[in-house]
């Protein structure tokens, strides 16, 4: 009877871990600031799914550095393929915590076909996080498939600290003060 459970509990683990997603380790990626100007970052990212993974994952990117405030943030991650063994279907893709809109297109005269993943324009506050679902190599025996992604950030704008505000207002106070001893003196 105990050989019977645990080739049972055997089978069933094996069945429950092959439909478990890889899960690759948060990488971090830094957004690089554009040049010559103020408030304009990008980044670039991807990654490549081999044969002897699951065909199921889970990446996560967190971008650096951290910035306070408001801004603008559009991207995106895309796969462009000619076979299954190289495509990569997003199941679903979120930036702190707002899913972007999915796309597939196939062109049979072509032979070829792409996901994508996009986000438009959308205000958001840091810290930046993506995480990318999907499946990887269609049903194929072996494979290969990557995606890439880019990210923009635009228009910081930074939330003043509380010292800041004191500061005004103090400085306010000063003035006033100033205006009402010169209108006693006159």
């Amino acid at each position: 009877m105990k050989k019977i459970a645990l080739a049972l509990l055997l089978s069933m683990s094996a069945i429950f871990s092959a439909h478990a997603d890889v899960v690759n380790p948060t990488v971090e990626i830094a957004l690089v600031k554009s040049v010559g100007t103020t408030d304009q970052w990008s980044a670039g990212f991807g990654n490549t799914i081999n044969k002897g993974s699951d065909a199921w994952f889970t990446d996560t990117y967190i971008f650096t550095p951290e910035m306070a405030g408001k801004f603008k943030v559009n991207g995106g991650v895309f796969n462009i393929y000619s076979s299954m063994a190289q495509s990569v279907a997003f199941d679903w893709v979120t930036l702190n915590d707002v899913k972007l809109t999915l796309k597939h297109s196939y062109d049979a005269d072509m032979g070829q076909g792409f996901y994508s993943a996009a986000l438009g324009n959308t205000w958001m506050t840091g810290p930046l996080k993506l995480v990318v679902h999907g499946f990887a190599g269609g049903e194929a025996p072996a494979f290969s498939a990557s995606y890439v992604g880019t990210l923009n950030v635009r228009g910081i704008a930074a939330v003043p600290e509380p010292e800041t505000y004191a500061m005004l207002v103090a400085g306010l106070g000063l003035v006033g003060l100033m205006a009402r001893r010169r209108k006693q003196s006159v």
